[in-house]
């Protein structure tokens, strides 16, 4: 009956497993009893199976009894003695690709763990986990990650979930993306070409973990872009942090952003839009010079725009002031100042400068 005949290892490591088709004498079974009902289609020759745990094969088997194969649509079962406390793979194959071979696994109780019946293909498997399995994941529900099933965290709690958007891309069958962790490497979102139908807008959510860096490659799998008007954007909180799109190209690569510790202040010159939480840097340019008549005493880097030289503007205007307008030229011929029948003060770098006054109606 049995193709292989493997000792346990991995998380069943060193734990005795028996095999045999029922019904038959054997030892006493120190973990969980499986029964394991095969039933034939007309070509039981086409069936194998294997049982695995944590990517380890413990045993495997086709249709051959002591060399002998089974009849066609005839059924046996299979016992299995295997380690309690852990999750397993059981897998149906048939060689021909059209299924066949039904099964049903239960444990001594009679309770069924996975089965299959009237499947078609080259394979279908059932997993199934036994006693109080750890299952690692994240388990902070306030986390886009948040995995119900979790009994022990991993550490992998993404917070962060970001929206990537394709729109006016009348062939969006050949769209799709890859976003990395731009430290590791890892792929942290993707999409595959073919998950959308022409003329789609694509809306899909990547969920991220914080103090990282990360980049998007959005493919074409025509390699001829998005179209003239296609357009392409990342976005976190209300912000743009990466976009493009336009035609003639099978990947766009995009600038790497970063979250983490930043300056949140919008005001500032080094403001981050993707700051996860305040650094307290943040930066303000301005005059610093307590002697110039421009000083900002909330700046912190000197801009070079210091000025020092105070001019008062003192208009009087007749009956007709709405009549009145002026402005100030400096020696480049730009406009520095304006204004109507109102008078002002000013703050200029030493330089000349060109006053006009304007009558309207020229009286």
């Amino acid at each position: 009956m049995f193709n292989t005949f493997k000792k346990c290892c991995g998380i069943v490591a060193m734990f005795a497993l028996y095999l045999y088709s029922a019904p038959a004498a054997f030892a006493q079974c120190d973990g969980v009893e499986l029964s394991i009902t095969l039933d034939y289609d007309s070509w039981p020759e086409e069936s194998s199976w294997s049982l695995t745990s944590d990517g380890v094969e413990i045993a495997s088997g086709d249709a051959y009894t002591g060399g002998e194969l089974a009849a066609d649509g005839s059924s046996e079962t299979v016992v299995a003695c295997v380690a309690n406390d852990a999750c397993y793979v059981f897998t149906m194959s048939d060689s021909y690709g059209d299924g066949g071979t039904d099964y049903t696994i239960a444990d001594a109780d009679g309770n069924v763990l996975g089965s299959a019946l009237g499947w078609y293909g080259g394979s279908t498997s059932s997993e199934f986990c036994l006693g109080a399995v750890t299952v690692a994941g994240c388990t902070d529900e306030t986390a886009c990650n948040y995995n119900p099933e979790a009994t022990e965290d991993d550490g992998s709690c993404a917070t962060l979930l970001m929206n990537v958007n394709v729109s006016n891309n009348y062939w969006s069958s050949e769209t799709g993306f890859n976003m990395y962790n731009a430290d590791t490497g890892e792929v942290v979102g993707s999409l595959s070409a073919g998950t959308y139908t022409n003329s789609s807008t694509i809306n899909e959510e990547v969920c991220v973990q914080d103090n990282a860096c990360y980049y998007i490659e959005m493919t074409d799998s025509f390699g001829d872009g998005i179209g003239a008007s296609g357009t392409w954007a990342v976005t976190w909180n209300g912000v743009t942090i990466a976009s493009g799109g336009g035609s003639g190209w099978s990947v766009q690569t995009s600038d790497t952003w970063c979250f983490g510790p930043g300056c949140q202040d919008s005001n500032a010159s080094n403001f981050n839009p993707t700051a996860t939480s305040d650094s307290g840097e943040c930066e303000y340019l301005g005059c610093t010079d307590a002697t110039a008549c421009n000083y900002d005493e909330f700046a912190t880097a000197d801009d070079g725009s210091c000025a020092y030289e105070s001019l008062i503007i003192d208009i009087t205007p007749d009956n007709y002031a709405s009549e009145i307008s002026w402005d100030l030229v400096d020696s480049t011929g730009a406009v520095i100042a304006t204004g109507a029948s109102e008078g002002t003060e000013l703050c200029l770098n030493e330089s000349c400068y060109t006053f006009t006054l304007y009558d309207s109606l020229a009286e």
